[in-house]
């Protein structure tokens, strides 16, 4: 509960109060790890210039994260950012999906540069977008395997009617030896 309160604060930009709650979580509790990945964050967080010390603004839409079988996928960032920007995004965020350079770049809404999707995935959506599809995107989460993200279909195009956005992986041929 503590945790939850330390990270409430923080995302309030009380990071005064956030700290005093998490320091005293660290110390009751030495080896909790959520508490020392909080306190990593508060860090970086207050070391920010004062501009980009804001209170966050609501997440994305709920319905973005429900999975439909071929109008959504998700992928885990290429090249993804460090630091700060990391720091600042959470679960649900919005993300602006940019064709740039034959392939898609990831930014938030207030631009800052996220990550990439992933080459065969960025190819397949470039190539989709261009035939007047239309997608959106929001964090999934953020963890030691990198800025995971989700991406749904929104709009298909009439041209692209039989085209699946996220086509599901063929499962392997069940053998028997």
């Amino acid at each position: 509960a503590m945790n939850r309160l330390g990270k409430a604060l923080m995302e309030l930009g009380q990071y005064r109060q956030s700290r005093e709650v998490l320091d005293q979580v660290a110390r009751l509790s030495p080896y909790n790890t959520i508490a020392k990945k909080n306190l990593a964050r508060l860090d970086q967080l207050e070391s920010a210039p004062a501009p980009n010390k804001q209170v966050r603004k609501a997440g994305g839409a709920p319905q973005l994260f429900i999975e439909e079988s071929g109008k959504s996928g998700t992928t885990v960032l290429h090249n993804p950012a460090r630091g700060r920007v990391v720091a600042t995004i959470a679960s649900g965020d919005p993300a602006n999906l940019v064709v740039e350079q034959n392939g898609i770049n990831v930014y938030t809404r207030d631009d800052e540069y996220l990550g990439r999707v992933e080459p065969k995935l960025g190819r397949r959506l470039i190539r989709l977008i261009e035939g007047g599809n239309r997608y959106e995107a929001a964090v999934i989460g953020v963890n030691d395997q990198g800025i995971s993200l989700i991406i749904r279909e929104t709009y298909r195009h009439p041209s692209l009617h039989n085209v699946c956005s996220f086509p599901t992986k063929s499962k392997e041929e069940h053998r028997v030896y």
